[in-house]
């Protein structure tokens, strides 16, 4: 689809049409060069270029801050908005008019009740100043005052001149004013860090801070010294608010559904892309796989960040009034079954991995064939084939056996690259239905929004709607395709074992398979993945017809949900940034070494939120029948956390004594130790205008700019700041010429030429508005500081150039130099301030690594938990509200939230290069490395979470007890290595070397024993022929199962390497060489049990 798009849609030809050509333009012709625009500017601000809703807002924010700032020109509203009238533009520039109305106003909101805040709190820190000054000196101060300005011509001048320099300063009152600035700083620093929403309340504070410094100097009571700042900020929000209105005026719901559509196109991009990673070459270099590998996570977080935005926008979705055909509640209902597809669809990544260790497999097999070539040795424990040498030393078992299995498939022709090309044959079909049906959803998702004003009457049909319905039939009909027959194609290479028949050993003997499975295993799992997509798909393209089909005609909807508005500003979402840039704090960074695992149920099955709820919980009641056969959920989401060195309170000193503890471990942690420091700069660059002796300098100077520059430029650790501090230098730097260019091209030599300045200020908002709203959150702090800074220097030359003030300092390069200054001396001192003590980011991230791994540790046990307890229910059968596919859906929502945090937490792994280290280099390539395994940890546990809500019974059963999955003893290593990972890293401890190095082996142990111990039962499949068996699509669910297993177990491996590598490890003095005698032994048995092996159904690792 064009990005430029008109107001009304394109049809859905148009659409494919154009995604058609795009993908033959793809294949068949060389990539197209790329623009002027797309070669100089960033991505971000080339992709939105030819944007048409870009451009609105754009235009929108472009009148309202020129309109703002054309306000100082005049004299008259000069003279009424005071000597901060720029602050009017400066909130059309923080908070630009590019929301919809409801967004724009609570944002705005946000402001002005910051604003009322810090001027309230002033006015009562003034209030306890006057109450402890000393009246009688007070008096003598002012009689003293009345006698020396007696005959001169302007006594009131020289009276103020005598007030700023501070003949009025008391002790007692400056204490007073110290205090109330300390203790508001201190609550505003920590909601900063605890509410990312309400940033602009908090940052208003600075309002709080003038109070304070302004207010020491008067002995009287002036609770409107602030007036000029309270003007100026509704006058802004003011301009803003009727331009929301009056120029291109967009809904919340608007905007919902134009994100809803593009988080749909998301996820149609993956799907699409399928087709490319289906169709790899084995032979192609490793950048251009490289290349997809980029992709593939490129799309996925793109995915997930559209998703978290659909999330972060419905909370206020029933707050408005709106036009159109879908209530707020109507979108609400599509999320759910758009996070099963989303989910879904980002398990389709695990195909990408297989892929992955196939090539390096043959990377291995040919560097080995090299090696014999030169008589030289492969030490099997130092990477064998098929293993990465960053997984630890190579399961010997495993190894032995994949050696063998490569050299059937070699000798039978029955290699992955030949499986391959029928794989993407019989996906095709079901890829491109699956494509089309969603392209149509977004047709029809966007005619309906660009129309939702016009009168339609309900007897009308939509053609988009009815081919809607055409492609739901037609992925329909793929599906049922493809599962009858199409899957069917991989089988081809193995026509000739169709008729033989399976005879399956149950105690030992030669194996009874007479090929290697591990392709048709490969190409099981991306048919089995691709099958619950397509399901989970259908579900959404009903559901969206279902609501056209119940919503004919276009009405008003009133708000709803006026309560959640709280719940809305507090929410701290995963990977949201205020308007600073800052990130979310991930509370990781708590003085606990390691907190204690909490029950499976408790943690991953969680009672959903508001917004999560399935269906089930909006009045419709489960069937008993249904309810009795399926496991329950506990009712507590989390487990209170025991604290070993003290027992539960049993009187008042006690309860007391908690709390003072509470608030002590709070104050060393990373968010008290922000408060503090936020609060402690604060006071430190104030204390100067308490001084008879710099009052003055400071004033005249405007040196509280240094003191909000302090504030503004603190980061909770340290890397955060270092990149702060590059930034706000960088763009101080730019705004300063910049905003002396703009002033003199508009005045030249002169005091000040409206029309110049108008006109020159008009082509400048442009580009800084489309830079502002267009720009990635870690670069906010950039723009905003250029603009901010440029438009700083404009005003105050203007309004020193024409309203009389005693801080006059003159225009353009004055005031340049002077701000740099202040920023530089606001800078230096929060750095000072930020060692003592250091926040490591580096910390942060190790702890944070520890958290995440004990919650996939929690994940990994409610999965094993749901399975052992599911043994005999059939979740096939329960209906869509039923409990089982609830508790299926609270497992994908989990799934997304944790994703969502690794993602952030490999963001901030990034940004932590910044912070400068004198020990050593930091490891960052290991913790990125780290945080990859984790994510495809959660992709393969994700695969069994799906699996056990998808797979017969008696496959389930043979799946349990026929195979290591779920033996205790591997359960059991899995959880320790879990915990002792974590512990870790939380603690920094080396690692026992005592715990085995490679779980696979393990595993490959663990199922050998199985297979030989565990006899047949009840639910074993009957005899069948080759041919039978493999076309049962219980097999290819069943090899997802396995394939998971298999690949979770070697991210263990490799995680634990990594840990081994950055703790290290505790050597146990002889153990090593008992271990490796010991496993000399053991991989003896090994391969010979591996000759035995009781294939039942195709077990294969």
């Amino acid at each position: 689809m064009s990005t430029l798009k008109p107001p009304e849609h394109e049809s859905l030809e148009d659409v494919v049409e154009h995604r058609d050509g795009r993908a033959e333009n793809d294949s068949q012709a060389p990539p197209p060069k790329p623009s002027l625009a797309a070669r100089i500017l960033p991505v971000w601000a080339s992709s939105k270029l030819t944007s048409w809703q870009t451009w609105k807002i754009v235009i929108r924010s472009w009148i309202a801050m020129w309109a703002a700032f054309i306000l100082i020109l005049p004299s008259k509203s000069l003279a009424v908005l005071g000597n901060a009238a720029f602050f009017a533009s400066f909130c059309l520039y923080m908070i630009p008019p590019m929301f919809p109305v409801q967004l724009y106003f609570f944002a705005t909101s946000t402001l002005l009740l910051g604003c009322l805040t810090g001027w309230a709190w002033g006015s009562a820190a003034m209030a306890a100043a006057l109450s402890v000054r000393n009246m009688n000196v007070t008096a003598s101060i002012y009689q003293r005052e009345e006698s020396s300005l007696a005959g001169h011509s302007n006594p009131d001048q020289l009276f103020e001149l005598d007030l700023f320099h501070g003949v009025f300063l008391d002790p007692a009152a400056s204490a007073v004013f110290g205090v109330f600035l300390a203790t508001g700083t201190f609550f505003f620093g920590w909601l900063r860090v605890k509410a990312p929403r309400l940033t602009l309340f908090s940052l208003v504070e600075g309002l709080s801070s003038l109070f304070s410094s302004y207010g020491v100097l008067f002995p009287t009571a002036q609770y409107l010294i602030l007036q000029t700042f309270l003007i100026s900020a509704p006058t802004g929000v003011a301009i803003g608010v009727v331009c929301t209105i009056l120029i291109f005026p967009r809904t919340l719901s608007h905007e919902y559904m134009e994100t809803l559509s593009k988080t749909i196109a998301d996820v149609e991009h993956i799907v699409a892309f399928q087709k490319e990673i289906v169709g790899v070459d084995p032979s192609e270099s490793e950048a251009a796989w490289a290349r997809v590998e980029a992709e593939v996570i490129g799309r996925r977080r793109t995915m997930l960040g559209a998703v978290q935005e659909l999330e972060g926008k419905g909370g206020m979705l029933d707050l408005e009034v709106s036009r159109g055909r879908y209530s707020a509640e109507d979108l609400k209902d599509l999320i759910l079954p758009l996070k099963r597809c989303g989910a879904t669809a980002s398990a389709l990544a695990i195909y990408t991995e297989i892929i992955r260790n196939w090539r390096h497999e043959i990377r291995a097999g040919q560097s080995k064939a090299i090696q014999e070539t030169n008589g030289e040795q492969n030490d099997s424990r130092s990477g064998g084939p098929g293993f990465d040498s960053t997984f630890g030393a190579a399961p010997s078992g495993m190894n032995a056996y994949i050696v063998r299995a490569r050299e059937l498939e070699e000798s039978q022709g029955h290699q992955f690259h030949r499986v391959m090309p029928l794989l993407r044959s019989a996906t095709l079909p079901l890829l491109d239905a699956s494509s089309q049906a969603f392209l149509a959803l977004i047709a029809v998702l966007d005619g309906q929004n660009s129309t939702r004003w016009h009168r339609r009457p309900s007897t009308i049909t939509d053609p988009l709607e009815e081919t809607l319905s055409e492609k739901i039939s037609a992925l329909k009909s793929a599906l049922d395709a493809f599962r009858k027959a199409g899957r069917l194609e991989v089988l081809g290479p193995y026509a000739s074992f169709m008729d033989v028949q399976a005879t399956l050993r149950s105690n030992g003997g030669e194996s009874s398979i007479p090929f290697s499975m591990r392709p048709l295993y490969y190409a099981f799992t991306f048919q089995s993945n691709l099958i619950a997509f397509a399901k989970n798909e259908i579900a959404l393209l009903e559901a969206a017809e279902n609501l056209s089909m119940k919503r004919k005609a276009t009405r008003f909807w009133a708000p709803t949900g006026l309560r959640k508005l709280f719940h809305v500003a507090f929410d701290r979402s995963p990977g949201d940034t205020n308007i600073l840039g800052d990130p979310v704090l991930d509370e990781t960074d708590s003085q606990s070494t390691v907190t204690p695992l909490p029950n499976a149920t408790s943690t991953v099955i969680v009672p959903p939120r508001e917004d999560e709820k399935d269906p089930s919980q909006n009045g419709e009641k489960t069937s008993k029948a249904a309810k009795s056969r399926v496991p329950p959920v506990s009712e507590s989401s989390t487990q209170m956390k025991i604290d070993p060195d003290a027992g539960a309170p049993t009187n008042v000193i006690q309860r007391f004594g908690r709390v003072v503890a509470s608030f002590y471990s709070w104050s060393l942690s990373a968010e008290g130790l922000f408060a503090w420091k936020y609060s402690i700069i604060s006071v430190l660059l104030w204390m100067p205008m308490t001084f008879h002796h710099s009052v003055y300098f400071v004033y005249t100077n405007r040196g509280l700019w240094g003191l909000i520059m302090g504030q503004t430029g603190m980061a909770v650790y340290v890397a955060d700041q270092i990149a702060n501090y590059t930034l706000r230098l960088v763009g101080t730097f730019t705004g300063l010429i910049l905003g002396m260019v703009l002033w003199y091209i508009g005045n030249g030599n002169e005091n000040g030429n409206p029309y110049g300045t108008a006109a020159i200020v008009a082509v400048a908002i442009l580009p800084l508005q489309f830079a502002r709203i267009t720009v990635p959150p870690q670069l906010m702090p950039l723009v905003l500081l250029t603009g901010i800074t440029a438009f700083l220097i404009i005003g105050y030359s203007w309004i020193d150039m024409h309203l009389a003030t005693l801080s006059n300092v003159g225009k353009g390069f004055d005031v340049a130099w002077r701000r740099w200054v202040l920023v530089v001396i606001g800078i230096v001192a929060s750095g000072i301030l930020m060692l003592i003590p250091p926040r490591s980011s580096r910390s942060m991230i190790r702890k944070a690594n520890a958290k995440t791994l004990r919650e996939i540790s929690a994940f990994y046990s409610g999965i094993v938990e749901a399975w052992v307890e599911a043994e005999d229910v059939d979740y096939r059968e329960l209906g869509a509200d039923s409990e089982g596919k609830a508790k299926l859906d609270r497992v994908k929502a989990r799934f997304l939230k944790v994703q969502s945090r690794l993602a952030l937490l490999k963001q901030q792994t990034t940004v932590a290069k910044f912070e400068i280290n004198f020990r050593g280099p930091w490891a960052q390539d290991e913790y990125l490395a780290l945080v990859e395994c984790q994510m495809h940890m959660l992709d393969a546990l994700f695969q069994l979470a799906g699996v056990l809500f998808t797979l017969d019974p008696v496959w389930r059963h043979r799946l349990m007890h026929r195979t290591a999955f779920l033996d205790p003893n591997l359960v059991q290593e899995i959880n320790s290595i879990f915990l002792i990972m974590a512990g870790s890293l939380a603690t920094s401890t080396p690692i026992p070397a005592t715990i085995p190095p490679s779980l696979l082996d393990r595993l490959f142990m663990y199922h050998s024993v199985n297979l030989r111990d565990v006899p047949h039962s009840s639910t074993t499949a009957p005899r069948m022929t080759w041919g039978e068996l493999l076309s049962n699509e219980s097999l290819a669910t069943s090899a997802t199962a396995r394939v998971a297993v298999n690949y979770f177990v070697q991210q263990m491996d490799r995680a634990q390497a990594i840990v081994r590598r950055l703790c290290g490890e505790v050597q146990l003095q002889g153990f090593s060489e008992y271990r490796e005698a010991y496993e000399r032994r053991q991989r003896d048995i090994e391969a010979d049990a591996s000759k035995h092996f009781e294939h039942e159904d195709g077990d294969i690792l």
